[in-house]
């Protein structure tokens, strides 16, 4: 009984935490014109000896790069191991920039920063139309397309069903031409900008959005492809939707890992309404299934925790320097100066060694055997973090909290107050990775099926050992069958059968499922 209700509890913060990264999406993408505002010199801030840092694997991690005033240089750090073994031809993000363009429209400043990292020109206009911009509707009609929009990308269409939506992609046909192809290239890494301090947290998701945009783009076309009977167009478009997805996940940065892991499960009904259309043959439709395997990528959530990590080791060092203010983090200016001089009374190299350590007991976890333990892990590191932020409250005063730690260590408390963010979305990241692979499961599973059937017919497509097993329960998938459908489905983080329902359905469904129409 308990792990059920840690798990709905944790899964209805999955959705709580979804949401805010739609918010972090949108305001990254506004700040990224307040940022190209800021000179690209760093700020004037005493040297990395005058504040006392010292180096080591325990507090800076990294001994080189440095900056010129003797700080680690984790954004020129990150930039050299993201690009290793990755020349131009093969970069994925330098060829997606030259398809769509300035999509984004980042201020030129940004726009230069993005060019000299892919060694790349970058079209300062947006390449990619948008439908608002092409159809010019208001109030009801707006809704209706809207609407329209959403409609397209789930289920198939014909040509003559949405005039607009194909003027759409009519005019966007050589932007998707050159992402397509841009999505074959192997691999791909976006960089760090470092315009202003926190250094390492300065970094444009435009490039997230134009995926995101693009992968939309496509799930429209492959829709209308089938409506149309075009059913090797629309395998074409949703492996070229699984590919961006993929280099999305291979990022180490969590906005675009979550992102990726979005998309691709996005693909899932899709997917769904391909393999209930097509009529090839078992081998044919083996040779797909491998395919789409071959493009699901395999990443590990440590990667993106040592991204965090530095991360917060620059957060810590902008503190410490006067680069930035505690108020960027406690969110309130109204204890301005008694949270400076909490920031102000802590050791600095105490405070890095704090975090490092909640880090390392972190990634020590994601090392673990079983997710079930992970899990567990997780939550014992995650808790007490949330409880120092309970401690504060929504005032953001931290002066009371550091006095009552005195005891306790007052350099601990800053380091858990500055921490807990990232711990807690390295959690969630845990959590996502289940619901992915349950997803990739029932994708898996659905090939399989769709090839039972056109061995043996309908009658055959049945859950068996060849089948994958449910993440989340370790047990068998569930299914379900009528005289039109074959319904493959989880039981979903709170590990109990729904009945195929989801959670859109109605409050307690949490399942998640594929659907095959039957002939």
């Amino acid at each position: 009984m308990g792990q059920t209700v840690l798990s709905r509890t944790l899964d209805r913060e999955i959705r709580l935490f979804m949401r805010p990264l739609v918010c972090l999406f949108c305001a990254a993408l506004v700040g990224a014109g307040l940022m190209a505002k800021v000179a690209a010199a760093e700020p004037d801030r005493p040297t990395a000896a005058e504040i006392g840092l010292e180096w080591g694997p325990e507090t800076t991690v990294i001994s080189e790069p440095r900056t010129a005033d003797g700080y680690p240089d984790y954004v020129e750090f990150l930039n050299r191991r993201m690009s290793a073994g990755v020349p131009k031809e093969e970069n994925f993000w330098a060829a997606m920039w030259g398809a769509v363009g300035n999509i984004e429209r980042l201020p030129e400043p940004l726009l230069e920063r993005v060019e000299r990292g892919l060694l790349s020109d970058i079209d300062s206009e947006p390449r990619m139309e948008a439908l608002w911009t092409l159809v010019g509707v208001t109030g009801e009609a707006e809704a209706a397309l809207s609407k329209a929009v959403g409609q397209a990308q789930s289920g198939p269409w014909r040509r003559g069903d949405h005039p607009e939506l194909q003027l759409w992609l009519d005019v966007n046909d050589e932007v998707l031409a050159r992402a397509s192809e841009a999505a074959r290239r192997p691999r791909g890494w976006m960089p760090v900008l470092g315009i202003s301090d926190p250094r390492v947290t300065t970094r444009t998701v435009a490039h997230v959005a134009a995926a995101r945009s693009v992968a939309r783009l496509l799930k429209i076309r492959a829709m209308r492809c089938l409506g149309d009977g075009d059913h090797e167009g629309a395998w074409s478009d949703l492996m070229t939707a699984h590919r961006i997805a993929g280099h999305l996940e291979r990022e180490d940065f969590l906005f675009d890992r979550l992102c990726g892991m979005e998309m691709r499960a996005s693909l899932r009904k899709p997917l769904g309404h391909w393999l209930s259309r097509t009529s090839l043959a078992a081998e044919e439709l083996e040779r797909r299934r491998l395919e789409w395997a071959s493009v699901i990528p395999v990443w590990s959530a440590s990667a993106t925790l040592e991204t965090m990590r530095f991360e917060f080791l620059e957060k810590v060092l902008a503190l410490k320097s006067g680069a930035c203010s505690i108020e960027m983090f406690t969110g309130s200016r109204d204890h301005a100066a008694t949270n400076q001089l909490v920031v102000d009374a802590v050791d600095l190299n105490e405070v890095l060694r704090e975090g490092n350590r909640i880090l390392d007991a972190l990634d020590a976890v994601l090392k673990l055997d079983h997710q079930a333990t992970r899990l567990v892990g997780l939550r014992e590191i995650v808790k007490p973090l949330e409880e120092v932020q309970q401690r504060i409250g929504g005032e953001g005063n931290l002066m009371p909290v550091f006095l009552q730690s005195l005891l306790e260590g007052q350099d601990r408390f800053l380091a858990q107050f500055l921490v807990r963010f990232d711990a807690r979305s390295i959690e969630i990241l845990e959590i996502q990775s289940v619901a992915d692979a349950a997803k990739r499961a029932l994708m898996k599973a659905a090939f399989l099926a769709r090839i039972q059937m056109a061995d043996s017919g309908a009658a055959a497509m049945t859950v068996n050992a060849s089948y994958p097993l449910d993440p989340f329960s370790g047990a068998a998938l569930r299914s379900q069958r009528t005289e039109k459908q074959f319904v493959l489905y989880s039981v979903g983080p709170d590990r109990q059968d729904d009945g195929a329902k989801e959670h859109e359905e109605g409050p307690g469904n949490d399942d998640i499922r594929i659907v095959l129409d039957l002939p």
